[in-house]
């Protein structure tokens, strides 16, 4: 899949084109050889210099979106991103979903999705007061469904640490539950005596 692979460093630039048998073209090796012994000088000509390409293809209306290859190292991808204007923060804050709708007509529009059916299908199988139709509506209305896919088999489940690590800290930036909210929320197992 053809994708944006910001250079980060020069030692990485040389070993990546000697793995692929790759060259990288003359006026980029120009631009980055004065400054190959300074990582910072690298790392910012590679934003640059991967911040103008974004914005010539996504300018050409050649295509729909951009694909990114970080190789586990997103900063510079973060940084792209954020001068483009893509980025986000706080995804929770937004109200729209932050890319395009899909180019394909046999997709579903946003209102059609999986996620949907909790509102439209599950809650509906309860009374409008009952605490599961809350339940239900609350998720719906607050999460965002996501398919998270990690290929990294070698290094082991890396993009569920960083889920973890995202979760944890929304969880210690919300207000801490007290005992009281926990006891009043439903119980999934019912114990009697």
């Amino acid at each position: 899949m053809p994708g944006i692979l910001p250079i980060q460093g020069y030692r990485s630039l040389h070993n990546l084109t000697k793995l692929s048998k790759l060259e990288v073209p003359r006026n980029i090796m120009d631009a980055i050889l004065p400054i190959k012994d300074d990582d910072a000088a690298i790392q910012k000509f590679g934003i640059s210099f991967a911040v103008n390409m974004c914005k010539e293809l996504l300018n050409s209306g050649l295509v729909n979106g951009l694909h990114f290859y970080t190789l586990n190292r997103e900063v510079a991808t973060i940084s792209i991103l954020t001068e483009l204007g893509m980025w986000c923060d706080d995804p929770l804050s937004l109200k729209t979903l932050p890319w395009k709708a899909p180019a394909s007509h046999k997709r579903c529009t946003e209102d059609e999705e999986a996620f949907m059916l909790w509102g439209t299908h599950w809650a509906s199988l309860y009374s409008p007061e009952s605490t599961s139709h809350h339940i239900i509506s609350h998720i719906q209305n607050t999460y965002y469904l996501v398919n998270l896919v990690d290929n990294d088999f070698v290094s082991g489940n890396v993009l569920f640490q960083l889920v973890n690590k995202v979760l944890d800290g929304m969880s210690k930036a919300s207000s801490p539950t007290t005992e009281t909210d926990q006891n009043s929320l439903p119980s999934s197992s019912s114990s009697s005596s």
